[in-house]
């Protein structure tokens, strides 16, 4: 696998600037390149043996990650769970890769991590369904990867 550049951007829309509301959309990366530094022994010289190290980028076990929420405009709360879970979903699959890989009921997992995580952070003052989004991820590892789409954006 090569290494793959991440980048985001979110930019709230004029109507929500005129109703003063925070901008719904929220997207994070994570990069977690790993390097292996071995030891080279060059060759001797007639004063000394000169040695070095060399830095390899690990291709097997480096992970990125990108996720895009798109709060739900009719919830008050959106931009909380959006933000929230933009960060909880790629941090779940990065530790867990390799397990969700090979899961045959991926969507199910992955439907059921978030709902738990939003609940932990739903009360009496917010309402589990005023958190809703529409969540895109993408996640590598290995030249393997995992996309999503949960929610009912198109």
């Amino acid at each position: 696998m090569n290494k793959w550049i991440l980048a985001t951007s979110s930019i709230i829309g004029e109507g929500h600037i005129l109703q003063n509301m925070p901008c719904q959309d929220k997207t994070y990366a994570l990069k977690h390149e790993i390097y292996n530094f071995i030891k080279i022994k060059k060759k001797r010289t007639k004063f000394k043996v000169l040695k070095y190290s060399k830095k390899l980028y690990d291709n097997l076990n480096s992970f990125y990650g990108l996720s895009l929420a798109d709060g739900a405009g009719s919830c008050k709360y959106s931009d909380i769970g959006a933000e929230f879970i933009t960060r909880k979903i790629l941090i779940y699959i990065k530790n867990n890769f390799d397990t969700l890989y090979r899961d045959e009921l991926l969507q199910s997992t992955l439907t059921n991590y978030i709902e738990t995580s939003l609940s932990k952070i739903s009360n009496s003052k917010i309402l589990f369904k005023e958190l809703s989004s529409t969540l895109l991820f993408i996640s590598i590892k290995s030249n393997k990867f995992i996309l999503g789409h949960i929610g009912d954006g198109v």
